[in-house]
């Protein structure tokens, strides 16, 4: 397929539960270029063959324009990412302290390493209220991508009939001109 040259593209960062369904909503806006990425290459595998093995309605992947595992390859020349990681409970000391930043603070520091400037980081991924300027001091974002914080509170099941309406939104920026977007 041929790419408009007003095409915008959007990387989505963790395919799994959410991420997977938000690659598949976002897809559905011809203006976007969509590629998804995940470090598991086996999913990637089926996701190119076009097999989904995640079990939610609706999951279209065949608008997507990509998947690979390479952040570099499929970043470099994005507008927005969309970082939609794994955030399980931590414990510690059989007491648990909160949701682990592990994952999302990784995936925050390939996509700002890879990143043109003036691109949009979008941490789509719930985790619990570290402020936001501690999230770019600790990925190391640069002040030239914008960072804001949007994450899904979305029903697992119904991901892609409710992303696109969802209940409410609620929206994190760290710097005035994110909150312009």
């Amino acid at each position: 397929r041929l790419l408009c040259a007003s095409m915008i593209k959007v990387v989505v960062i963790g395919l799994g539960r959410l991420g997977l369904p938000l690659a598949s909503v976002l897809s559905r806006n011809p203006d976007l270029e969509v590629v998804g990425v995940d470090i598991r290459e086996a999913l990637i595998e089926n996701l190119s063959k076009g097999i989904v093995t995640l079990q939610e309605p609706d999951v279209d992947i065949s608008r997507v324009h990509g998947f690979t595992t390479q952040f570099d390859e499929a970043l470099h020349d994005a507008k927005a990412a969309f970082i939609v990681v794994n955030t399980p409970l931590e414990e510690r000391v059989g007491v648990i302290n909160g949701l682990s930043h592990v994952d999302v603070v990784r995936a925050c520091q390939d996509a700002a390493q890879a990143l043109p400037v003036g691109a949009i980081i979008v941490l789509a991924s719930t985790v619990d209220a570290q402020p936001l300027v501690l999230l770019r001091h600790d990925a190391k974002i640069p002040d030239d991508i914008q960072l804001i914080y949007q994450p899904q509170f979305i029903a697992l099941g119904n991901v892609v009939q409710d992303l696109p309406e969802p209940d409410f939104d609620l929206y994190g920026v760290d710097m005035k001109r994110s909150a312009d977007i």
